[in-house]
């Protein structure tokens, strides 16, 4: 027969040995849970291969350039070299207006709106200009694109010179969007997207340049960008400037609380929802494009020095039936360079 003191040593064994076994129970499933998380990140399943939907895709409208020198380009990022870049991403289709009748009238009301009563004239039937006679001004608007422009002869007007009752930034940011949308209602990635407002000094034979200061201007430009997309940022031609702008000056309108518009533009790419994903070039090719010449730069420097790349989509100042990624290059003196990131053999000859 056991003694009590037997009993008391085994009965504080099998209590020990339960609650271990509770223990590793209630641990078990969290170390295969952190295990496993920890196994994925360090060796993701392979993204599906591209769906290639669309086919061959067109080259992207970069502005045709010329130097009399290539740049020579030095790599200078925070890590020392270039960063780890996806194999494969999205490409978007660009819708267009299809009935040119109904967009027709539409247009002709909105015009009406800015001040243009009288018919347009038309040599293509694609795009309409009214002029506004005997005020200097004109709009063009494309029934199909949907883009426009806007333009005011202000060297006509020499008050335009010596006003200085220029708003500030967030009020021009304000106005800005809506007399760009009398036009037509902006898209909701415009309205949550960015603005950037440079001030400007304009001098009587028609030139203009950046003002110092605030207290310097009698010009202003505001320009309007997309909101991100895919946690991708749309960039551009100008690289600091959009294809939807609106520049103004200090001159009150009837409505005391709006600005002289002199200068507005709108090409903004409106996506259908479609896409498909296509492969990319590597870094290193797109990098070596880029100091070969093949890329697109939104200046000339004769030396460059590239502090970060990353990836963005394209927004043209041209009419282009796909949005498509690109391979940006930020450099020293506001420099940036732009390289296509599908794959060579998937654009069109």
């Amino acid at each position: 027969m056991a003694t009590l003191t037997e009993v008391s040593y085994y009965t504080r064994k099998v209590i020990m040995v339960t609650v271990i076994a509770v223990v590793l129970m209630m641990i078990t499933p969290v170390l295969v849970k952190i295990g496993t998380t920890l196994y994925r990140r360090l060796n993701p399943e392979p993204p599906p291969p591209p769906t290639v939907k669309y086919g061959k895709l067109p080259k992207i409208n970069f502005p045709t350039q010329s130097f009399e020198t290539n740049p020579t380009f030095k790599l200078e990022t925070i890590q020392g070299s270039l960063p780890k870049m996806p194999t494969q991403g999205k490409v978007y289709v660009v819708g267009f207006n299809q009935s040119r009748l109904l967009e027709l009238q539409r247009v002709r009301d909105r015009a009406k709106g800015l001040g243009f009563g009288g018919e347009p004239f038309t040599s293509d039937e694609l795009t309409y200009t009214w002029t506004n006679a005997p005020v200097p001004e004109s709009l063009v608007a494309n029934i199909v694109t949907g883009a426009w422009k806007y333009d005011f002869d202000w060297r006509t007007e020499p008050a335009s010179l010596v006003s200085t009752d220029i708003p500030a930034s967030n009020r021009a940011i304000d106005l800005a969007k809506a007399f760009l949308g009398r036009m037509a209602p902006l898209p909701q990635d415009l309205i949550s997207g960015s603005a950037k407002v440079i001030y400007m000094i304009a001098s009587a034979s028609g030139e203009t340049r950046q003002a110092q200061s605030f207290s310097d201007a009698n010009f202003l430009r505001v320009d309007v960008f997309r909101a991100n997309m895919d946690e991708l940022p749309f960039v551009t031609t100008g690289g600091e400037t959009s294809p939807i702008y609106v520049v103004m000056n200090g001159l009150k309108t009837s409505n005391k609380s709006e600005r002289k518009v002199v200068a507005a533009g709108y090409q903004y790419s409106t996506l259908l929802g479609e896409s498909a994903t296509y492969p990319f070039k590597s870094i290193d090719q797109a990098w070596s494009e880029l100091t070969q010449g093949k890329g697109y730069l939104t200046k000339y420097l004769p030396e460059i020095t590239i502090r970060k790349a990353y990836l963005a989509y394209f927004e043209s100042d041209e009419p282009q039936s796909f949005v498509q990624p690109v391979f940006v290059f930020a450099g020293d003196g506001n420099i940036i360079g732009y390289v296509p990131a599908v794959s060579e053999e998937l654009i069109a000859k």
